[in-house]
């Protein structure tokens, strides 16, 4: 449970270098997490993101890593389902 955490700690950290050297503009980020763009940049300095809104920087940052988890839960909740 500490790794996680920890993991999780990090991604926080990350998440403005993240965003800086993603292929994405700032307004795409700023669009999909509906707010505003001083509300953005207050949250990228701060670290005050959300868990939701977190998740959803991960799914934008991560899109493949993000489609092969989606992908995995639907395998197993089918399998689980059969």
């Amino acid at each position: 449970m500490i790794q996680l955490i920890k993991s999780f700690e990090t991604f926080v950290n990350d998440v403005p270098e993240l965003v800086k050297n993603s292929n994405y503009k700032t307004k795409y980020f700023i669009q999909r997490l509906h707010i505003s763009k001083p509300t953005f940049y207050r949250k990228l300095k701060d670290n005050s993101f959300t868990v939701e809104e977190l998740v959803l920087l991960g799914e934008l940052l991560f899109p493949e890593e993000y489609y092969d988890w989606q992908l995995k839960n639907k395998l197993k909740l089918h399998n689980q389902d059969s």
